[in-house]
C-alpha cells in the first residue's frame, strides 16, 4: 500500500508538474497567439495607411504631371513667340535693309540726274557765252571793218 501510495503521489505529482509544464506552454502560445493577432492588426493598419499614402501620392504625381504638362505647354507657346518675333523683327529688318538701299540709289540715282543737268547747264552756259564771244568778236571785226572802209573812204 504504502508502495501504491508512493506511486499515487509520485503520479500526482507528476501529473501536477504536467499540468504546470502544459498550463506554461498554454499561457505561452496564448502570449505568442495575443502577439501574432497584434502583428497582423498593426500590418493591416500598415497596409491601410501605406494605401492611402500610395493614393495621395498618386494624385499628388496626376497634379504635378498637369502642371508639368501646363508648364511645358506654356513655354513651348513663349518659345515659339520668341521665335516669331525674332523672326519677325529679321524680315523688318532686311526690309528696313532693302528701303535703305533703294533710297541709296535713288539718291545716287539724283545726283547723277543733278551732276549731268549741272553739266548740261554748264555745257549750254559755256556754249552761249562761247556765241556771245563769236558774236562780240564779229561785231569788232564788223566795226573794224567798217572803220577800215569809212577810213579807206575817207582817204580816197
Amino acid at each position: 500500500m504504502e508502495d501504491a501510495l508512493f506511486r499515487r503521489t509520485n503520479y500526482i505529482v507528476t501529473a501536477e508538474d504536467e499540468l504546470s509544464m502544459i498550463r506554461d506552454e498554454h499561457d505561452f502560445e496564448l502570449m505568442f497567439q495575443r502577439t501574432y493577432h497584434h502583428m497582423i492588426d498593426r500590418i493591416k493598419k500598415d497596409i491601410i495607411a501605406l494605401n492611402i499614402s500610395a493614393y495621395d501620392l498618386r494624385d499628388s504625381n496626376k497634379q504635378k504631371e498637369v502642371i508639368m504638362q501646363e508648364e511645358a505647354e506654356k513655354s513651348r507657346k513663349a518659345k515659339e513667340q520668341r521665335l516669331q518675333a525674332k523672326e519677325k523683327l529679321q524680315q523688318l529688318m532686311d526690309q528696313i535693309d532693302k528701303e535703305q538701299r533703294h533710297r541709296e540709289e535713288r539718291i545716287e540715282s539724283l545726283n547723277k540726274s543733278i551732276k549731268n543737268k549741272e553739266e548740261a547747264v554748264q555745257r549750254r552756259m559755256d556754249r552761249v557765252n562761247r556765241q556771245h564771244e563769236i558774236a562780240e568778236a564779229a561785231a569788232n571785226e564788223n566795226k573794224d571793218s567798217n572803220e577800215l572802209k569809212m577810213q579807206e573812204n575817207y582817204m580816197v
